[in-house]
């Protein structure tokens, strides 16, 4: 039970990744708060590819070293995080007219 829930968490984080970069992106391309989206498309990177380093290690049949419940409340505590990111750039998005 505990590999499932690690591999969805591991796949809504790569979503969420993602989505942070793209909003970021189009925050980037309006010139608004060039330092801070510059920030969440760093950390929205590392997280997508921790993301997918992981989906690649348990695809493979290599567990992490990591006991399931302090892995799945670390890499919660950074889905939550990166939900954090992703809100407040749609929050800060200008509105069309």
């Amino acid at each position: 039970m505990q590999l499932i829930l690690s591999t969805l968490l591991f796949f809504c984080g790569l979503g969420i990744g993602v989505a942070v970069i793209l909003v970021s992106l189009i925050h980037l391309a309006g010139g608004r708060r060039r330092l801070v989206f510059g920030a969440y498309i760093l950390m929205g990177c590392g997280y997508g590819g921790l993301c997918v380093y992981n989906l690649i290690r348990q695809s493979s049949g290599v567990a992490c070293a990591m006991t399931p419940i302090s892995q799945l409340a670390i890499f919660g505590g950074l889905l939550l995080l990166h939900l954090f990111f992703l809100i407040d750039g749609i929050r800060t998005l200008p509105k069309g007219k």
